[in-house]
């Protein structure tokens, strides 16, 4: 057997050839060959003394003479009763038939051992084979990677064309259903690109090579109802027709890298729940549809009423940059910035007119506590509409609630 240093090799080694996501270097697979290979092997002892070729007669010079045993390494010389079994193997071979048998009876009991560890030695190589190869296939680089369809293709060469991108950098790295997510590189690889493609919806994103991240490159694609929702709620079988109908999905994909540095994508896909407008009832929740099938995401939420009219407060993507907007339905105007910035400096819309109410001026601001909980703010411009009557009254717009005011005009004295 090997020395105890080579036993705890062997073990290391098998424990890297046949472990879970293991695998060997060529040099390291001929060390367990010449390991598993030394374990197997007899001492020379039992060769020399005790396994004798097996024919019908022992022919004398096969023996050890008694100058060899002589000369040699007492370490290596067989012990008394090696050498009385050697002996009396000889004697009785001599005679014929008998010593033939004698012969087989003594050898026999060791050649199961032999033939036993020669199957461990076979099964073992038989699994480094195996582990190796599984190896291999589970994480090897594919060089097939997505196969693609004709209109895929043709979809590739597109964007290789018309898109500036780098010649030859537009590959396929991800697939879900419908989904297909392309990467690509500008500039000779100084910006990298990514494009989803869903359906018939396509949203592309680029940023510099030096600060992509893994999940840090992202874009992502609303998918309206589907057409014939409408029709699904209009039928108005029961109370629970309505929330039958078909929420808005957002797909999104992620930018990340295998650890062999091949680009992959993580596709997520999001169906707004029912319950995430259980806060809206009546026309603000249809409105919240409509907002969320423009490309709102979650978090759509009411911060006031201008004119009897909701305020809303939503974010919104365009591919990796995330937008905070407010949004001012009597005033049909919405304003958004960057999400950072508008915690720091808020949100302001400016309203001069809003429709089917008397001319006026009025600001609209969103802020942000230290805690980043928003809230409104709507002051007027000061300036108040008046109107003339032709008797020279007048009627303004004054009042906490901007309540008409009649104001009547004296008149001069009548000449006598």
């Amino acid at each position: 057997m090997p020395p105890a240093t080579e036993d705890g090799e062997l073990r290391a080694l098998q424990t890297k050839a046949y472990g879970r996501g293991g695998g060997l270097t060529d040099a390291e697979a001929r060390r367990l060959r010449e390991l598993q290979a030394a374990a197997v092997a007899p001492p020379a002892v039992v060769e020399s003394a005790a396994s004798p070729p097996r024919s019908p007669a022992v022919v004398e010079s096969d023996l050890p003479t008694a100058s060899e045993t002589s000369d040699a390494d007492p370490s290596t010389s067989p012990g008394p009763g090696e050498s009385d079994r050697a002996a009396h193997l000889h004697t009785h071979d001599s005679t014929g038939s008998r010593g033939n048998t004698d012969s087989e009876d003594s050898v026999a009991p060791r050649n199961p051992l032999r033939r036993r560890w020669m199957v461990v030695a076979a099964a073992s190589a038989l699994l480094l084979v195996i582990g190796v190869g599984v190896g291999w296939a589970l994480f090897a680089q594919r060089s097939e990677g997505i196969v693609l369809t004709a209109e895929q293709q043709q979809r590739r060469l597109e964007l290789s064309e018309k898109a500036g991108y780098d010649e030859s950098s537009v590959r396929a790295i991800g697939q879900d259903d419908d989904a297909l997510v392309w990467f690509a590189t500008k500039d000779g690889g100084e910006s990298t690109c990514m494009v989803l493609d869903v359906a018939d919806q396509s949203s592309d994103v680029c940023l510099e090579s030096s600060e992509v991240t893994p999940m840090w490159l992202s874009t992502s694609v609303m998918l309206a109802p589907e057409e014939n929702a409408d029709d699904a709620a209009d039928d108005g079988v029961g109370p629970d027709a309505a929330a039958e109908v078909p929420e808005a999905t957002s797909v999104s994909a992620y930018l990340v890298y295998a650890t062999t540095g091949e680009p992959l994508a993580v596709i997520d896909r999001w169906t707004q729940a029912d319950a995430m407008l259980q806060g809206f009832s009546g026309d603000e929740r249809d409105r919240a549809h409509e907002l969320f099938d423009e490309g709102y995401e979650a978090g759509l939420s009411i911060i006031g009423y201008f004119y009897g009219e909701p305020v809303w407060l939503a974010n919104h993507a365009t591919g990796a940059t995330f937008a905070t907007c407010l949004v001012v339905d009597a005033a049909d105007d919405t304003e958004c910035g960057p999400e950072q910035e508008v915690l720091s400096q808020g949100l302001r819309v400016m309203v001069e007119e809003p429709a089917g109410t008397i001319p006026a001026s009025w600001n609209i601001e969103v802020a942000y506590t230290r805690g980043q909980t928003p809230y409104l703010t709507i002051t007027g411009g000061g300036r108040q509409p008046t109107f003339r009557t032709e008797d020279g009254d007048r009627t303004e717009l004054g009042g906490e609630h901007g309540d008409p005011i009649e104001v009547t005009i004296p008149s001069e004295p009548e000449e006598r």
